[in-house]
């Protein structure tokens, strides 16, 4: 085959590679910084920054620079207006850095002997859920056991947010959800045995979201990563209002469009302001919404509920969700103050004294305050429920079109390799 061909072939790879989203084993470069180990054989460089801007700079552990119009044997580097793509060859281990006017949407891609396999997430999670992960490293395609690489070796779960079309924009949320070592401890069955097993909440709200699972030590450091729909709580706790004398009484709503009826375990707690247990709760839902008495707490002040909740899907899932905590307040009723003394010697004949009327003035306020508290309770509910049920929608609709599209890339797939099974490769020189 000429060098004609063979460059339209490399130029047509590269190209697609220049409009390619993540990968699934791509790694963030986080602060412009990576530490690159010495079984890594070729590693690729995806470094956005301004348009228009020079190209990037690539700094080696030992001080020395790579430049784009200046590159050794073992480095190609394609040049773009908003980004450089950087494929280095046996890359020298230690301490990378990339300088320049760079964007944070960069990443690297590492072809290994050692590579890191997480089991699949569940495409479909809600806010608040458990979520069991199980990470497994690989070399040569063996679970690995040498000490070198389980030294200390952890692992660390981030969710960062992407936008959803149709959603309000409240902020990026990037967070790291925990950190968790091969130690044998919690679920994690043995130690250093190469397999991290653990189990993270999903405290983070409703939306899309790309989280990165990477594992690693001083020595090195892989990742993967996967896409997200976290859906809404798939129950919401509410504190009826609470009466004088009376116990508090806890309503939770399940949600019958994902939950299985009848499934619902819920386990939870009540806290006071420092933090103390002071009852315990236990309940199952015949019904959509299950309402539950409270002893009725000795001090008045501020008071907080946690409840998880066990519970079938209608997908089939059994899932365990942390649902969002809710607190209520103990208020000391309104007492009318009585004067050290009352004055009578300046009450003209035929004067009524008006004391009879001031607890009937007393009650109409104290009944129209709690009325006004009442009213924005509900109004606030109900803008909470129609935000979720908006997001459930959209979130709905985005995994149905995510869904029809890699079907279709899968048809594509398929036309493209009928198509080249037809093409006769065997052109002479040119």
């Amino acid at each position: 085959m000429s060098r004609g061909w063979l460059g339209l072939i490399f130029f047509w790879i590269v190209s697609a590679t220049a409009n390619e989203v993540f990968a699934p084993s791509d790694i963030p470069l986080l602060n412009n910084r990576f530490r690159l180990d010495y079984g890594i054989t070729e590693i690729t460089f995806f470094i956005a920054r301004k348009p228009g801007s020079n190209p990037a700079i690539l700094v080696r552990p030992n001080g020395s620079k790579i430049y784009a119009n200046q590159t050794p044997k073992n480095v190609r580097w394609l040049q773009l207006d908003d980004r450089d793509i950087i494929t280095i060859t046996s890359p020298m281990a230690g301490p990378w850095q990339a300088l320049g006017e760079i964007d944070q949407d960069n990443r690297i891609r590492l072809i290994s002997d050692l590579s890191l396999k997480v089991d699949p997430i569940p495409r479909k999670v809600y806010q608040g859920e458990q979520i069991k992960l199980t990470g497994r490293l690989f070399h040569k395609g063996k679970l690995v056991t040498d000490k070198y690489y389980l030294s200390d070796v952890g692992m660390t779960i981030r969710a960062a947010s992407s936008a959803v079309e149709g959603v309000e924009d409240l902020g990026r949320v990037d967070k790291v959800l925990g950190r968790y070592k091969d130690d044998g401890k919690g679920i994690d069955e043995r130690p250093a045995d190469g397999v991290v097993t653990t189990q993270a909440i999903l405290a983070i709200p409703g939306g899309k979201y790309r989280v990165f699972i990477s594992t690693g030590n001083e020595v090195f450091t892989r990742a993967v990563h996967q896409e997200l729909l976290v859906y809404p709580a798939p129950a919401a706790i509410d504190i009826l209002p609470i009466a004088e004398g009376q116990d508090p009484v806890i309503k939770v709503a399940i949600d019958e469009d994902e939950i299985k009826p009848g499934s619902a375990v819920l386990q939870g707690q009540v806290l006071d302001s420092q933090g103390k247990v002071i009852a315990r709760l236990d309940g199952r839902n015949p019904a959509p919404e299950l309402e539950m008495s409270l002893p009725r707490p000795q001090e008045y002040g501020q008071y907080s509920v946690r409840m998880t909740m066990y519970a079938s899907t209608l997908d089939q899932r059994e899932i365990v969700v942390s649902l969002p905590e809710k607190s209520f307040y103990l208020v000391e009723p309104f007492k009318a103050l009585a004067s050290d003394a009352v004055a009578t010697d300046g009450v003209l004949a035929g004067e009524a004294p008006d004391q009879e009327k001031e607890p009937f003035t007393i009650s109409i306020w104290v009944w129209m305050s709690l009325a006004a508290v009442v009213a924005i309770g509900v109004i606030l509910t109900l803008i909470v429920l129609l935000k979720r049920r908006a997001l459930k929608r959209l979130l709905e609709e985005q995994r149905l079109e995510e869904q029809k599209q890699q079907e279709s890339e899968a048809e594509e797939e398929k036309k493209d390799d009928q198509s080249l099974e037809s093409i006769d490769l065997n052109i002479p020189e040119q």
